[in-house]
């Protein structure tokens, strides 16, 4: 190969060589996001599973409060008392 071979080729190297390096950094930067969700889901699904069977929290928290009673409180409705509805013993 004569030295102007040389050259061509070498230019041809160094440009695949910043297309290389540009798509690094973009792979890095998707790598870098990626892992960012990864430890934001991970936390996430650490907290929703702790019990008071396996973190310091007491047994009280572990009762989940019914979604119907939530969605009542939230539109203003009281909901009904049994005692209320019962009939009076005499």
């Amino acid at each position: 190969m004569t030295f102007f071979g040389w050259k061509k080729r070498c230019r041809q190297v160094e440009a695949e060589n910043a297309c290389l390096r540009e798509r690094n950094a973009q792979l890095e930067e998707h790598l870098a996001q990626v892992e960012a969700k990864n430890l934001q889901l991970v936390q996430a699904l650490a907290a929703a599973t702790k019990t008071s069977r396996n973190s310091s929290k007491p047994p009280s928290s572990d009762i989940v409060k019914c979604q119907s009673s939530a969605s009542e409180a939230a539109s203003g409705q009281t909901p009904q008392n049994w005692r209320s509805t019962a009939s009076p013993q005499t």
